[in-house]
Formats: C-alpha cells, structure tokens, sequence
C-alpha cells in the first residue's frame, strides 16, 4: 500500500507548524502516571489530540529544511513522510468526546486523600540550587529544549 502526500496536507502541516509546542514537565509526567483518573484520562487525551499534530508537523517542517541538501536524503525524505503521514491519521481521528453529563461526572475534581495526595502546583526547593541563583527564560519555552 503506498500512501502520496498532498498539496493540501502539507498546507495544513504548515499551518499547524505555526503552533508552539506545550512544555510538559518531567514532573507533570510522574504526578499524572501516578494514579490517574478517569477524567484525568480524559482530559490527557484531549491534550494530545490537541499536542500531537502540532508536534507531528514541527517535525516534518524541521526535516524540510535541513541545510546542504540533506533534507532531499532518501533517508530523510522517508522519515519526514512517515511524520507527514502519522500527521494525517492523527488529524483524521475523531477528537475524544463524552456526553455533558459523564463529562461533568469524570472531571469533577476528586476527593482528595489527605494522606499521599499531592496537588501538580507545589512545588519543591532544589537543594542545590541557591534561592535567586536561577532566572527565569526571558523567552517563553516549550521546554523541550528545540526551542519549537
């Protein structure tokens, strides 16, 4: 089965390219696999039907204009059709959705344990680290270190 891309696909690859990447951090990561929820779950699919594509198509447009020719590589030609094609399938799917009422049901925020239960807002002092020693970025950040 051969898969072609479009003129249009990679107008919309272009586009989406256009969007920032949400930084997520290590932290963020844990706390959720933790012991997720089932809205926790959801919301998590919502974010990366929403994450995905725009990742997706920063690859595809940083394959593309890699200099001195290496982005007309047979390699890299392949590597970026298989980004462009998982773009289409992903952007093809249908956006997760539930009805008003399980929706409301799933992301009410639960009862919290007052024992092992931790909140994704507090944060804890790195040790070795000096209070002030640290800025913050002057530009905003993705934080995956591609700058995109």
């Amino acid at each position: 089965m051969s898969w072609k891309q479009s003129e249009m696909l990679m107008d919309t690859i272009k586009h989406y390219s256009k969007f920032p990447a949400t930084g997520v951090s290590l932290r963020q990561m844990v706390q959720f696999g933790e012991r997720p929820s089932t809205g926790t779950l959801f919301r998590a699919s919502q974010f990366l039907s929403e994450e995905l594509p725009i990742r997706l198509a920063h690859r595809v447009q940083e394959l593309g204009d890699l200099p001195d020719g290496l982005n007309e590589m047979p390699s890299i030609k392949r590597v970026q059709e298989w980004y462009a094609q998982s773009f289409e399938e992903i952007t093809t799917l249908p956006r997760p959705s539930l009805s008003q009422e399980v929706k409301e049901r799933l992301l009410k925020p639960a009862k919290q344990n007052t024992r092992g239960s931790k909140i994704l807002s507090q944060t804890t002092h790195n040790p070795s680290i000096k209070r002030g020693q640290c800025k913050s970025q002057q530009e905003p950040s993705n934080g995956n270190g591609s700058g995109n």
